[in-house]
């Protein structure tokens, strides 16, 4: 008997922001976690096993204006 492989997935984001603690500022880094989340599911025998986690994250940095973008 051939076994199907099935796979539920779970998707949730994580968002976090750090000072920065040298100068003071209190803008950061800014980072978006974005999890994906896969469960093994096989039908024939209903059996359910192993968790794998796929984790994306990106950071944002925030940029220095240019100087011909300040208003004077």
């Amino acid at each position: 008997m051939e076994k199907k492989w099935l796979f539920e997935y779970h998707t949730f984001l994580h968002h976090s922001q750090t000072d920065n603690l040298l100068t003071g500022q209190k803008m950061g880094l800014s980072t978006i976690h974005f999890y994906i989340i896969l469960k093994l599911d096989i039908a024939n025998n209903e059996i359910r096993f192993g968790l794998s986690t796929i984790h994306f994250y990106i950071i944002l940095k925030p940029s220095r204006p240019s100087m011909k973008s300040r208003i004077v």
